[in-house]
């Protein structure tokens, strides 16, 4: 049994128990006509339901090659200490902080096939390219710094990649409806 068909018979089998015949009837209509839509469609709408993705890795389908091209994988960050690097991902936590000084950064955390690698955006840089880390996809550029034992790339370039907002801001989005409603 492949993956895809694993997950799938999981769902059937907790919709049956959570919402019944019905419930489960749904599913099965709603997947069939889901199985139909284009890899990227459904890689999207799995990132945004639940934060996985099942049908193929997001960085496989949402960008071309090149994007990914050349970039240091997450689990070889430390080897690059010192040196610039570039990372691609998808940004999949941030967090901004104001400084003593009251100017704002960026913790953005990307994740790629081998894991996660944790960027920092300064306030200097958070200026120019905060708008340069809201895509799906997300590629920086920096140098690799240690604090405390933990690897980060100060990021001194960024480009966003793919269509529309981040699967981050997408949750943020659906917390604020549900809060509001």
């Amino acid at each position: 049994m492949n993956r895809a068909t694993a997950i799938h018979m999981t769902t059937i089998h907790m919709t049956r128990r959570v919402f019944g015949a019905a419930g489960l009837a749904l599913v099965l209509a709603t997947s069939a006509s889901f199985a139909q839509q284009p890899q990227t469609v459904r890689v999207r709408g799995e990132a945004r339901a639940c934060g996985l993705w099942f049908s193929a890795h997001p960085l496989d389908v949402l960008v071309a090659p090149e994007v990914t091209r050349g970039t240091v994988p997450a689990t070889e960050i430390e080897r690059h200490l010192g040196r610039r690097v570039r990372v691609a991902g998808l940004p999949c936590a941030s967090r901004r902080v104001e400084t003593k000084g009251g100017g704002l950064m960026l913790f953005v955390t990307l994740a790629d096939h081998s894991g996660l690698v944790e960027c920092v955006l300064f306030p200097d840089a958070y200026r120019r390219l905060a708008s340069s880390v809201r895509g799906e996809i997300v590629s920086i550029e920096g140098r690799v710094d240690e604090t405390l034992g933990a690897f980060t790339v100060t990021a001194e370039r960024a480009t966003a990649f793919g269509a529309g907002e981040s699967f981050i801001e997408a949750d943020r989005a659906r917390g604020s409806a549900r809060g509001a409603a």
